[in-house]
């Protein structure tokens, strides 16, 4: 069985907007400075701890950093859906690849209910054939754990598989799960992050990922 894991935030869905603000709004909450949204592009991929610790200063106490993650999540997940699209191009490439009998999953590290909210208000029932964020206690990608449990439950050889993302933290997940990877440069980082990373391939339109994986 083949299959097509993508990232989510930069790859199928521009959230950059809807991350920055909910981040703006408890750093403001709490008397700090909020950041440039273009910032943000830097900040998200990791995980929403790392997220929280980047936008925070280095000498913030655990205490304070638990506290404004739990506000940051309350906050982000009751506006998750503001201002976040799926990209333009991005719906009917995988219907596409629907029809060629690929499985199709997305793989993020962003919080597991965060994403099965996105995906399912976002993306018609039954497009994905799973749906898979970061849980408490699992590792966040680019450690292969999450993306290898996906491929288990699809029933999909890796060799014949792929891994779609906008991120070095992407291409680097592919190449741990040897995974193909494949780095879109519409999201959130740069052609040259991408390939430093170890990207297989790159694209600049999401057409263009039909052609490679046929």
């Amino acid at each position: 069985m083949k299959a097509v894991l993508f990232d989510l935030d930069g790859t199928l869905i521009n959230s950059l907007g809807d991350l920055a603000d909910a981040c703006n709004y408890v750093l403001k909450q709490n008397g700090y400075d909020p950041h440039p949204e273009e910032q943000y592009n830097y900040f998200v991929g990791n995980g929403m701890d790392k997220l929280i610790r980047a936008i925070l200063p280095q000498d913030t106490t655990e205490e304070t950093f638990q506290t404004i993650r739990e506000q940051y999540k309350a906050r982000y997940l009751a506006h998750s859906l503001d201002r976040t699209r799926p990209y333009e191009g991005v719906v009917e490439v995988l219907k596409e690849l629907k029809k060629e009998g690929f499985c199709l999953a997305v793989v993020s590290n962003k919080p597991d209910e965060q994403s099965q909210k996105v995906v399912e208000a976002l993306f018609e029932p039954g497009l994905f054939d799973v749906v898979a964020g970061n849980r408490p206690g699992l590792p966040v990608k680019p450690d292969p754990t999450l993306p290898k449990e996906v491929l288990s439950r699809l029933g999909a050889d890796p060799r014949q598989s792929y891994f779609v993302g906008d991120s070095g933290v992407d291409m680097k997940t592919a190449l741990n799960c040897g995974l193909k990877g494949i780095g879109v440069t519409w999201g959130f980082r740069t052609e040259e992050e991408l390939r430093k990373a170890g990207a297989r391939y790159v694209i600049h339109r999401p057409g263009e990922l039909l052609n490679l994986v046929k």
